[in-house]
């Protein structure tokens, strides 16, 4: 007969699902699931999602999961998930309105005369550009636009902290995650009163802050009941999403770095220093690492808008009703380079490193000779591209980092040659492509003492593959960077004047 094992579970709040997975003290993945959810759009720029489907999601996901491996003994549950966004909750703990997320843009409007108002200390301060879909913008747009709501508020919570308060009661967020709110000095780990102050947003509004990798609280009944699981058991705040996928493919150093593939994509690099870069292109985080792991204290993160969410625009609008995996097979029939089509994928503005909410999408040289397989390829390669961009300029040829992990759900086949191709180096493919729930996992196992995050154990090299470049096409690649760069500079401004002049 088989015994149980002691196991921790980890829920990642996804942007378009919510992933499980249970990790074993040995380090095995035991069992893992998923549940999908939709974001509406009831308005043009306005991105939302209903918490009730991220509860039942939650519920589908670890019933799931647990389906798989239900001999094991659940020690802890550790929560990590997307960044940025923003539940509003009433006095009674109930949600005023859908959760407004990270992609959201109607505080774009808003960006400028913040930015003017603040002045250009705030990269600095808040450890890099401030963006529409940031907390601090969603709360300046309700307070302009919806005051009876702004008037009900007594809590503001992130996405993964909302997960935290359904399993405890308790509203707490770590550093890592609250970086992403513009509210947090980012040097400090402490709320920054004059930003709070600026933005008309009490204190008390927001959450408790708790160390990367620690306790909130124990699981409430209610939430124990519901997942049919024991009441009591530690829920640990494990991280923002990104961060926590760098525990995941154990990138601590500045020897390494990730590329996070998911509706948008993150370039992540740890650094021993606070050096917010000086032009605010990417960010400068603190790192979800527990206090007591060594690596870097920070990570260096270029986070784009446009991944998944371009792979799914090309889906649904040439071929919705064909498998998505038979569709992206069609870019192998196309040549590097599609036949001189060049795809530039901002279909909703661009974070790094253009800071621009109005960049928009654009096929360039279509002619009637390209097929379906020639912009699907364009597709891919835009957005191996727009990656390029930020890692070339965090980290240039000469000072790449020795390895590059490339994972995420985003992380296709089809995706992964490409991307090598476009970089110019290997890629190192996690057999384990669900990087922020294993590092949420992670993150539990050591939060119980277990020794899950050393160096001998799993999760640290565990790559399913390698995929090296074919020089010929990185040669290229590397003149097509440079054309979609000019590409950009030369059609910004006629992407302005068509959003002025509809």
């Amino acid at each position: 007969m088989r015994t149980a094992e002691e196991a921790t579970l980890a829920i990642d709040l996804g942007t378009s699902s919510v992933k499980t997975l249970i990790l074993s003290r040995a380090g095995t993945i035991l069992g893992r699931s998923q549940a999908s959810y939709t974001t509406s759009h009831p308005r043009a720029g306005f991105d939302e999602q209903h918490v009730d489907d991220w509860l039942h999601g939650i519920i589908s996901a670890v019933v799931g999961a647990r389906r798989f491996a239900p001999l094991a003994a659940i020690q802890a549950i550790a929560i990590t998930g997307q960044m940025h966004g923003t539940v509003m909750l009433d006095q009674f703990g109930m949600p005023l309105h859908p959760a407004i997320v990270w992609s959201d843009r109607r505080g774009a409007n808003l960006l400028v005369e913040v930015q003017a108002r603040l002045g250009p200390s705030l990269p600095d301060r808040i450890g890099g550009p401030l963006g529409p879909g940031y907390m601090a913008l969603s709360l300046a747009w309700i307070r302009e636009h919806r005051p009876h709501l702004w008037n009900e508020i007594t809590q503001v919570l992130l996405p993964t902290d909302f997960v935290g308060f359904l399993l405890t009661g308790i509203v707490a967020t770590d550093t890592s995650n609250a970086v992403s709110t513009g509210l947090l000095n980012a040097e400090t780990g402490l709320w920054d009163e004059s930003l709070l102050a600026e933005f008309a947003i009490p204190e008390a509004w927001l959450p408790q802050l708790v160390p990367s990798g620690g306790q909130i609280g124990p699981l409430a009944a209610e939430a124990a009941a519901a997942l049919d699981l024991p009441a009591g058991l530690p829920v640990i705040h494990a991280g923002g999403d990104a961060p926590v996928a760098a525990i995941g493919g154990h990138v601590f150093t500045e020897a390494s770095a990730m590329i996070m593939m998911s509706t948008g994509a993150q370039v992540i690099r740890p650094s021993a220093r606070y050096a917010p870069e000086s032009e605010g292109r990417w960010h400068t985080w603190p790192a979800a690492l527990p206090a007591d792991m060594p690596g870097g204290r920070w990570l260096n993160v270029g986070a784009t808008l446009n991944a998944g969410r371009a792979i799914d625009w090309i889906h649904r609008t040439l071929a919705p009703g064909v498998a998505l995996a038979d569709l992206l097979a069609l870019a192998q029939t196309a040549p590097a380079g599609a036949d001189d089509l060049l795809f530039l994928p901002y279909l909703a503005g661009e974070r790094s490193p253009l800071l621009d909410p109005s960049a928009r999408g654009a096929f360039l040289g279509l002619n009637e000779q390209h097929g379906p397989h020639h912009l699907v390829r364009a597709v891919l390669e835009g957005i191996a591209l727009s990656v390029a961009d930020v890692l070339d300029r965090m980290a240039p040829e000469a000072t790449r980092p020795d390895r590059i992990v490339f994972g995420g759900g985003g992380a296709t086949r089809d995706l992964r040659q490409i991307m090598a191709n476009v970089i110019g180096a290997p890629l190192s493919i996690p057999s384990a492509q669900d990087s922020s729930a294993l590092g949420a996992a992670l993150s539990g196992a050591h939060a119980l003492g277990w020794p899950a995050l050393g160096p001998d154990r799993a999760g640290r090299d565990d790559h399913g593959a390698t995929v090296s470049p074919n020089q010929a096409d990185h040669e290229l690649y590397r003149g097509r960077l440079d054309l979609f760069r000019d590409a950009i500079a030369a059609n910004l401004p006629l992407m302005h004047r068509l959003q002025r002049h509809p």
